[in-house]
């Protein structure tokens, strides 16, 4: 791990098979307070991280070029802060969807 400013950088210099890759990110994420959620599908990405201010983000990729995925999101409703839209349930995401929600 390196240092710059306030953050922190890895370099990896090998090829890593996913299940090294996977055991990785595990430790860094535990390390950060990044909660990593559970998807319907390979393609989606969820993990949430809390702020200062107890605020908890959400971040959602949908990682496919090709198909639509689903999300069953926390309890309670969550907001996009660019467009406003609110979510709660169920998310659907498009092919290379992302978005950054906050909990309302």
């Amino acid at each position: 791990m390196n240092q710059f400013g306030k953050g922190n950088f890895y370099y990896i210099g090998s090829a890593l098979d996913n299940e090294l890759m996977d055991a990785l990110y595990l430790d860094i994420f535990k390390e950060k307070g990044v909660g990593i959620m559970a998807s319907s599908g390979d393609n989606i990405e969820a993990v949430t991280r809390t702020g200062a201010d107890e605020s908890v983000f959400l971040s959602v990729v949908n990682h496919s070029t090709e198909e639509a995925g689903t999300l069953t999101l926390p309890e309670g409703t969550w907001v996009d802060p660019v467009s406003h839209k609110e979510f709660s349930g169920e998310m659907l995401l498009a092919p290379l969807a992302a978005h950054v929600l906050r909990s309302k």
